[in-house]
């Protein structure tokens, strides 16, 4: 078998520089071709499309969104339209309320979930974002470790919203006009890739920020996280797709399948 080609990018994020890099055959086979697609149905709705990108934490969310949206610019002059990628960070409440809340068990609310956001204000920022109207949207400086409120403007014909909350029953929210046009997959990790590749996982946490103590990222809580998204979507008959044992050539298998 042929030794992979790396193609490789440097991206300014939240200040501090990082090199990210895919295999050359992911982004001919995979990612331009999704990029085209994307470009394709956007032209063909004749408004703004917007892709939830949704899986627990340390997955490579960011990382991926990043890059299609460095890629995209790459690939204006063969026709792919502007990508922007947002993230949710922008709508998280304070650690401090967080703490001062217990959920059902007891125990501090979990940075992930649902309660860890204001969802009315998000709920609205989203419902403008479809309409297609020109909006701005909050980010979280991690300078000055605070949110920023309605800072970047968002003007791109195709938008990747990431983070680590969608609802598992996220269809009742649409209706069927919307809903043929998704595709959702719910990408997690199982526990033995956890347990494998734990310091591989570990080792790509700064990879989009540099985290002061990552003390908190154990196996145990990867795998507790991993398991709720795997649950939680599974019991609402979404498609969980899991990384089992080697990650890009799963994640490719996985879009693959989205394209055919």
């Amino acid at each position: 078998m042929p030794a992979k080609q790396w193609r490789t990018c440097r991206l300014n994020i939240n200040g501090t520089p990082r090199k990210l890099s895919y295999s050359d055959d992911a982004i001919k086979k995979l990612f331009e071709p999704l990029l085209h697609r994307l470009t394709a149905l956007c032209h063909r709705l004749g408004r703004r499309t917007v892709v939830y990108l949704v899986a627990p934490a340390d997955t490579g969310k960011t990382t991926l969104a990043l890059f299609l949206e460095r890629l995209a610019l790459m690939g204006n002059a063969s026709g792919i339209v502007p990508v922007q990628r947002l993230g949710l960070e922008g709508f998280q409440r304070a650690p401090r309320e967080l703490a001062a809340e217990l959920d059902a068990e007891g125990k501090p609310l979990s940075p992930y979930g649902p309660q860890a956001y204001d969802l009315e204000a998000l709920s609205a920022k989203l419902s403008a974002l479809a309409s297609g109207q020109d909006i701005r949207w909050p980010v979280y400086d991690r300078a000055r470790r605070e949110i920023v409120p309605d800072i970047t403007p968002v003007r791109k014909p195709i938008v990747i919203v990431e983070g680590c909350y969608i609802p598992p029953w996220w269809r009742s929210d649409f209706d069927e006009r919307y809903l043929q046009h998704i595709r959702f997959v719910c990408l997690a990790m199982s526990g033995e890739y956890i347990d494998t590749h734990f310091d591989e996982i570990r080792s790509h946490g700064s990879d989009i920020e540099k985290r002061l103590d990552d003390s908190g990222c154990t196996r145990d809580s990867l795998k507790a996280d991993n398991r709720y998204y795997i649950e939680s979507f599974s019991k609402h008959g979404e498609q969980v797709a899991l990384i089992r044992s080697d990650y890009e050539e799963e994640t490719s298998a996985l879009l693959s399948t989205l394209l055919a």
